[in-house]
């Protein structure tokens, strides 16, 4: 078994997640197996296949956070205030 040069997703994937991406993306790019950078990393295969899927769409640029705003409002139909 190979050491461990990686951080773990989650030591690192709150202060800069950015960056814990791009090692995700280096990591596959070195190796080009799901789940030994799963491995590396200490996650799961589904988060690194959304890190990749996200690179290959839209590059370093996609790998920043996305905004978890709702596009629209899903409630029903607006209601007037009560007084």
């Amino acid at each position: 078994m190979t050491s461990n040069i990686y951080p773990t997703y989650q030591e690192i994937g709150k202060s800069a997640p950015v960056l814990v991406r791009k090692f995700v993306v280096k990591a596959y790019e070195e190796r080009g197996n799901i789940s030994e950078v799963a491995r590396l990393f200490r996650t799961t295969r589904k988060r690194v296949r959304k890190v990749l899927r996200r690179w290959k769409e839209g590059g370093e640029e996609w790998l920043k956070d996305l905004s978890r705003r709702p596009n629209a409002h899903r409630g029903g139909p607006q209601r007037p205030w009560r007084r």
